[in-house]
């Protein structure tokens, strides 16, 4: 379950500002067959208690707090390496703004979501009870069953919550980003085009 703090910050970070340069007209290959594999929740929707305390009690909280300042920044960064011709009040403006509305909640209900997606309450609840286990030095106890679907399960999970962690932050990031151009176009110069590397 650390990976999925590793996947997450990694999948914020490349999903914030990746851009991929097609020929004018182009269509994005697989665009017609592309459909989301989880939708994003939107920052008000709640998962059930159940599986938020799941995710609560991975850790993963404490490390997307701790990441979250450096992962942006690396964003920014990035930002303006492969858009030379933004302003650098825009990036800063940008990396603010984005640390004060990117809520690392709307990270966890994601990762929640994808837990209710692949368990049941109830094994969610025995996940809980391992997990609290551990944590208290007790011995852990799961089925066999439920360890043998966490292990085939868990790939499929990290992917959904990198996919919608992304798609989640570009669309935030990209808000962002618009938001401050029609604020302050004259942090994006015109001439020459804005071309990126």
């Amino acid at each position: 379950m650390k990976l999925a703090a590793v996947v997450i910050t990694f999948a914020a970070l490349v999903g914030a500002q990746e851009v991929v340069t097609l020929p004018v007209g182009a269509p994005r290959p697989g665009a017609l067959e592309y459909r989301p594999v989880i939708e994003a929740p939107k920052p008000q929707a709640q998962v059930r208690p159940n599986a938020a305390q799941l995710v609560e009690l991975t850790g993963d909280r404490e490390r997307l707090e701790s990441t979250l300042p450096k992962v942006l920044k690396e964003a920014k960064t990035k930002m303006q390496s492969r858009f030379p011709n933004i302003d650098g009040a825009f990036a800063d403006e940008w990396e603010r703004r984005m640390a004060a509305r990117i809520k690392v909640d709307d990270i966890l209900n994601i990762a929640g979501t994808v837990y209710e997606k692949h368990f049941s309450n109830e094994e969610i609840m025995q996940l809980t009870d391992a997990m609290n286990s551990s944590k208290a030095g007790k011995p852990v106890k799961v089925s066999a069953s439920l360890q043998q679907k966490m292990t085939n399960e868990m790939p499929a999970m990290m992917g959904e919550i990198a996919g919608a962690t992304t798609e989640f932050t570009s669309r935030l990031g990209g808000e962002v980003g618009r938001e401050i151009e029609r604020e302050h176009p004259e942090y994006v110069r015109k001439d020459p085009k804005l071309i990126p590397r």
